[in-house]
C-alpha cells in the first residue's frame, strides 16, 4: 500500500497539453466532494489553484512513500502543531535514544 501526496494537482494538469478534459472535470469533482464533506462539517472550503504560483520553486519529484512511512508525516505534522522543531534522525534506535517522549 501506498500514500500519495500532491500539490498543485488541478494546475499541473491544466497546464500538460497531454491532460484529457475528462480527468479535469474528474479532479474538479474530487474537490466538489471534499468541499461537500468540509462544509457539513462546518469547515472552510479548500480552494484548489487553477494556477502554479510565480515563485514556485521546483524541489525534485518524488515517486512515493511507502505507507509504512506516514509516521513521519504525522511526527513531522504534530511537531508542527505544538511549535517544536524538526528534528532529523538516522535511524528509529538514534531516534528513540534521543527522543524517548515519542
Amino acid at each position: 500500500m501506498g500514500l500519495e501526496i500532491r500539490v498543485f494537482d488541478l494546475a499541473n494538469r491544466l497546464y500538460d497539453d497531454e491532460t484529457e478534459p475528462e480527468e479535469i472535470e474528474e479532479i474538479k469533482e474530487r474537490f466538489d466532494q471534499l468541499n461537500e464533506f468540509l462544509r457539513s462539517r462546518g469547515l472552510p472550503e479548500h480552494i484548489e489553484p487553477e494556477k502554479l504560483p510565480d515563485n514556485l520553486i521546483y524541489r525534485g519529484e518524488l515517486t512515493g512513500f511507502h505507507y509504512s512511512s506516514t509516521h513521519f508525516l504525522r511526527r513531522a505534522y504534530a511537531y508542527q502543531q505544538l511549535g517544536l522543531p524538526l528534528i532529523p534522525f538516522t535511524n528509529k534506535s538514534d531516534d528513540a535514544k534521543r527522543l524517548p517522549h515519542l
